[in-house]
């Protein structure tokens, strides 16, 4: 499988940018790529930004192609005629139902965010958000820069006064040594090569700067759920799911040293509760130290 860095240098180069599906469309089907690129120029379409919408008028549907097309459509359609034939709708539906999730499930978000919020350090500190989607993290916790290779994400983080870079976690746009943290909330759950994303987020990194990671826990209860119906979720279907451990051996591989941890949405507490260490929490925060 190509890997979202080429699809989207194969598109930049050409003068597009894609939005969240339309990537993984491409990726997971690599070889419709130039004829889609052939099509677009011939038929001399305005648009700079490739939805799914604009992907199935050129293609002639996604019927045979390979997900995300209309196996996640069916998702969040109920009517067959719907399902296969308005997926413009899907991809203005999925960012927005993104965030109608924490509005929604206001109580978990503001768990995790102050489960993040006290491991990050100074306010005055220069913070990168990697797959900083929308801004939900990023925003109350006053960062300012952000990685989204979603378009539609990426529009509504720069409504919120972030700086957005449609770039990949595995291939930052940034100099060695500028940050003081980078942030990843549940962005590892999504990236292709989590190694190359953390040694990315290590080359950015000032001298004593940290990672901070936020991720549900695969070997929690909801972690185990999650990972057993994952096929089903609209947000969790593309997802790999980490263990406290395995992520902490790639962040040791990395170079990042001095890990501490924070977790919350704890089984038999109630959901403000915020503890030190792993082990009983769905969500865990672990923040890691570049040394040198």
């Amino acid at each position: 499988m190509v890997g979202k860095k080429e699809i989207l240098s194969k598109f930049l180069k050409e003068g597009y940018q894609l939005d969240g599906v339309a990537l993984g469309f491409f990726v997971k089907n690599s070889e419709k790529a130039d004829t889609f690129l052939k099509l677009i120029k011939k038929n001399n379409e305005s648009s700079t930004t490739i939805t799914m919408d604009l992907v199935s008028r050129m293609l002639g549907g996604l019927g045979r192609a390979k997900g995300p097309g209309i196996e996640i459509i069916r998702e969040f359609f109920t009517d067959d005629k719907e399902k296969e034939t308005d997926i413009g709708k899907y991809t203005s539906m999925y960012s927005d139902r993104y965030d109608k999730w924490f509005d929604k499930n206001h109580d978990v978000y503001h768990a995790e965010l102050e489960a993040i919020r006290k491991l990050i350090p100074s306010p005055h500190a220069k913070g990168l958000e990697v797959g900083v989607g929308s801004g939900k993290f990023a925003v109350p916790l006053g960062i300012k820069i952000g990685v989204e290779p979603s378009e539609k994400m990426a529009t509504k983080a720069e409504k919120h006064g972030i700086r957005v870079f449609r770039d990949v976690a595995e291939d930052l746009p940034f100099s060695d040594s500028e940050f003081d943290y980078v942030l990843m909330v549940t962005t590892i759950c999504f990236v292709d090569d989590i190694l190359k994303s953390f040694r990315e987020a290590f080359r950015v990194l000032k001298p004593r700067g940290c990672i901070i990671v936020g991720f549900v826990d695969k070997e929690s209860e909801l972690g185990k759920q999650y990972s057993d119906k994952h096929n089903s979720s609209v947000f969790y279907k593309e997802a790999t799911f980490f263990s406290t451990q395995v992520v902490c051996k790639y962040l040791k591989d990395t170079g990042f040293s001095g890990l501490t941890f924070k977790q919350t949405l704890i089984s038999g507490e109630t959901q403000e509760v915020i503890q030190d260490g792993f082990g009983k929490g769905a969500f865990v925060v672990v923040k890691g130290v570049k040394n040198g």
